[in-house]
């Protein structure tokens, strides 16, 4: 990985713009909230717009796998056909890290899934080789940062990658104001 001092919001931006053609295509909203800090992180933008795609990709199958028509579900709202799947992303900055949560209302995983998931070769999908998670985690590792993911089997998932903020990226904004106003 070459790791550079980059924007991830903007990464992140052009990757959805990327991605969305197919979520709309199977009536999945996307929902993106960033913090346009401006901040960056160090990180391989090619590497990160892999991850953040295979996350996409993710939450696709679930989703679709969720509310096709021949899923077996007594939900009534599944069974409403303007019901659309929901995949949201929210970053924000706290402790000095960039925070990426990416959320849909897929089908979820079971404690179990959750417990393998960045296992390599542990796959849930019949064509899947099961490199998806086990790669992101590697990278996010790369960049220094965690990932993390919280699951409720039927319900969705939620994904939470961490990286830091390089001391030197900071906003100096307090200092540089106090010397322009004094």
């Amino acid at each position: 990985a070459t790791l550079e001092l980059k924007e991830p919001e903007s990464i992140l931006e052009n990757t959805i713009y990327f991605f969305e053609p197919e979520f709309t295509k199977e009536e999945i909203q996307i929902v993106f909230n960033k913090t346009n800090s401006g901040n960056k992180t160090m990180l391989d933008e090619k590497l990160f717009h892999e991850i953040l795609l295979n996350i996409a990709q993710n939450a696709l199958y679930a989703i679709t796998h969720k509310f096709e028509p021949n899923a077996v579900t007594e939900n009534p709202e599944i069974k409403n056909k303007d019901f659309r799947g929901k995949f949201i992303i929210s970053t924000f900055i706290k402790d000095n890290r960039y925070i990426f949560q990416f959320s849909d209302n897929g089908c979820g995983m079971s404690d179990d899934v959750v417990a393998k998931i960045f296992e390599p070769y542990f796959t849930t999908k019949a064509t899947g080789t099961g490199l998806g998670m086990p790669m992101v985690f590697k990278i996010i590792k790369e960049f220094s940062g965690d990932i993390s993911v919280d699951s409720v089997l039927g319900e969705g998932s939620e994904f939470t990658i961490t990286i830091p903020i390089p001391q030197t990226q900071k906003k100096l904004l307090t200092h540089d104001e106090e010397v322009r106003w004094n």
